[in-house]
């Protein structure tokens, strides 16, 4: 056990904690591949999956997350600027990012739908896992949820003024149905009542 641990009385409030530390200080996303090997063979469709990221500068804190949900991964980063500090980056990927949003889903505020995203990705992955060669209706409804991941993760969206030159939220929104907004939906609900 790390000696910067702090002595959570129950599995609750882990997940309050760590949901807190994700909405402050994370975030939430898909992460994209082009493509990647498997089972001797390289697949070109495009691969999705839920990913969580944390970034402090402070190694005993991700350090923390990453004692909490077991698995993950550390790395350091080099200061930005010559006057920032050198940084620590706590990583999670696929089915295992997606489990610590399930538990952690009902604490978040800011990062709420981000997460509801993610999730409903990660049933769509479930549900298509056998399949070597993707229908392009799976395909597009992965890349419109990557898509609308990227639109709730750009500063715009939550009011913060962006930065200059950089993109607002509108330019990442994506053309077409609301039908991934309305399966999520039904989906949080579903698991949350259950």
């Amino acid at each position: 056990m790390n000696k910067t641990m702090i002595p959570f009385r129950t599995d609750r409030e882990k997940w309050i904690w760590l949901a807190c530390a994700i909405d402050g200080e994370g975030s939430i996303y898909i992460s994209k591949y082009r493509q990647y090997y498997h089972n001797h063979r390289w697949n070109l469709a495009p691969r999705y999956s839920p990913a969580i990221r944390v970034t402090n500068n402070v190694r005993a804190f991700v350090e923390q997350m990453r004692d909490i949900v077991g698995h993950g991964w550390i790395t350091q980063h080099p200061p930005n600027t010559p006057r920032s500090h050198p940084f620590f980056c706590y990583q999670i990927k696929d089915a295992r990012a997606a489990d610590i949003l399930r538990k952690i889903l009902p604490f978040l505020v800011i990062k709420k739908r981000q997460a509801i995203l993610a999730l409903w990705l990660q049933r769509n992955v479930d549900r298509h896992r056998k399949d070597w060669r993707l229908p392009k209706d799976v395909i597009s409804q992965r890349d419109e949820m990557w898509l609308r991941m990227k639109a709730l993760t750009t500063r715009g969206k939550l009011g913060l003024a962006p930065a200059r030159g950089e993109r607002t939220s509108r330019q990442f929104e994506p053309e077409g149905s609301t039908e991934v907004r309305e399966h999520a939906a039904e989906y949080v609900l579903a698991e949350l009542s259950a």
